[in-house]
């Protein structure tokens, strides 16, 4: 992040619950998008 040295990297995540569902949001459906992977612990070490 040389350009924006106190820049911050955000993003939103789906738990593997959460994951299936997604394909009957008509938005989604639209834009092509498939999530196929979730994740159920941020931290990844559990």
């Amino acid at each position: 992040m040389e350009h924006l040295p106190g820049g911050q990297l955000m993003f939103d995540t789906y738990s593997r619950l959460g994951v299936r569902p997604t394909k009957l949001v008509p938005v989604l459906r639209r834009t092509g998008q498939t999530p196929s992977w979730g994740v159920d612990d941020p931290r990844g070490d559990r």
